[in-house]
């Protein structure tokens, strides 16, 4: 996935660039990845999608130019959201207009033969 702004996780700042994101499957946690380094391991609140995405896919909150990742899809419906971290809601506490940012994954990776967790970028 290419993320063409800076943004939050949690409370890691991560620059604009290409991201790899891994689940692992047993403990509901994500492993978001820029050129093969962990830059952060995220615990997610799995959700269920109304219509299952065609494509992987990363949901952010964005208040002016500050980027938050709300939520990751994989196509087949599975989903996370991750929790709200203290500046994003010190910044919707401020009125400034909260709007929702859609990326779509560039390519589902399967690693089962290798014994690694399902990925995309």
């Amino acid at each position: 996935m290419t993320a063409p702004f800076d943004f939050v996780v949690e409370k890691q700042a991560l620059p604009p660039g290409n991201y790899i994101v891994h689940w692992a499957k047993a403990s509901n946690k994500l492993q978001i990845c820029e050129d093969g380094v962990i830059c952060e391991t995220v615990e997610t609140a799995a959700i269920k999608a109304p219509k299952i995405p065609v494509q992987p896919r990363m949901i952010f909150s964005r208040y002016g130019d500050k980027h938050f990742l709300r939520q990751i899809w994989f196509p087949d419906g599975t989903g996370f959201e991750l929790s709200a971290c203290p500046l994003e809601s010190e910044m919707g506490r401020t009125g400034v207009k909260l709007e929702a940012v859609y990326l779509d994954a560039d390519l589902l990776c399967i690693h089962r033969s290798k014994g690694l967790p399902p990925s995309w970028h």
